[in-house]
């Protein structure tokens, strides 16, 4: 039962995300609703890192509106900046919202963020509702080498909605957001 759960939240939520994409409008509003995450990842960053060595962003799970990439896109400036969406309608509708946003430099592919292979200094970022979430970070941790990891992490009421990472044996910085989850952070 709650699997199911957690695959209908999932769904609805993508169901307005991709509502929300189709008007510039909406979009606007739904931005600003999220957009404190990415800038609190943002500031922890900038005070932790040298973003200038990062070649390369990686969103993996970036929905119908990669609210995430279209914030960081001109504050990081990497040579590439990718968002992995295996949802086939939520890769149109984030092509589509892009295109009419001007922002070319954002490549979206469409492929499960499992199959999705990441380069070396890279930022990683894994969204919340990404699913198959333990195998995603597993691979980038054992493959990658010199890469900025962020996973967006539920806690409490989420875990009922949202998949969880078990980072036994990692050390990692935890930056805490004011939904119910929290970013994690870790270098490798």
């Amino acid at each position: 039962m709650l699997n199911l759960r957690k695959a209908l939240n999932l769904q609805l939520q993508l169901v307005t995300e991709i509502i929300y994409s189709l008007s510039p409008y909406f979009y606007k509003r739904y931005f600003t609703h999220w957009k404190i995450i990415p800038a609190n990842e943002l500031k922890y960053l900038q005070e932790s890192f040298d973003l200038c060595t990062i070649k390369k962003v990686v969103l993996l799970g970036g929905g119908a509106i990669p609210y995430t990439a279209i914030f960081l896109n001109n504050i990081i400036k990497p040579e590439v900046f990718v968002i992995v969406e295996k949802n086939k309608i939520a890769y149109f509708a984030a092509s589509r919202l892009l295109k009419k946003l001007n922002l070319t430099n954002l490549k979206v592919v469409n492929v499960s963020a499992e199959d999705y292979s990441t380069n070396d200094n890279s930022l990683i970022i894994v969204a919340l509702q990404a699913t198959g979430k333990q195998r995603i970070v597993e691979t980038i941790l054992n493959e990658s080498y010199n890469n900025i990891l962020i996973i967006r992490q539920p806690l409490k009421k989420g875990k009922l909605v949202f998949e969880s990472v078990s980072l036994n044996g990692w050390k990692y910085t935890t930056v805490k957001q004011k939904q119910d989850f929290e970013s994690i952070v870790l270098t490798k």
